[in-house]
This record gives structure tokens, sequence and C-alpha cells, in this order.
């Protein structure tokens, strides 16, 4: 169960990550920054 809730967290993160990268007109800016 850990690891699916850690997986889903990190799908999430990165899904978000990725939405936010392109409103602020950096695509995976957000994402590369959190890696």
């Amino acid at each position: 169960m850990g690891v699916s809730i850690a997986a889903i967290t990190v799908v999430l993160t990165v899904v978000i990550g990725t939405i936010v990268g392109v409103i602020s007109g950096r695509k995976g800016g957000f994402v590369d920054d959190l890696l």
C-alpha cells in the first residue's frame, strides 16, 4: 500500500509540475527544479 501511495504521489507531482510549467511558460521547469 505504501508503495502505491508513493507511486501516486510521484505521478501527481509530475503532472502538476508539468501543468504549472506550461502555464508559467517553462515546460518541465518545475519538475526539473524538484528533481
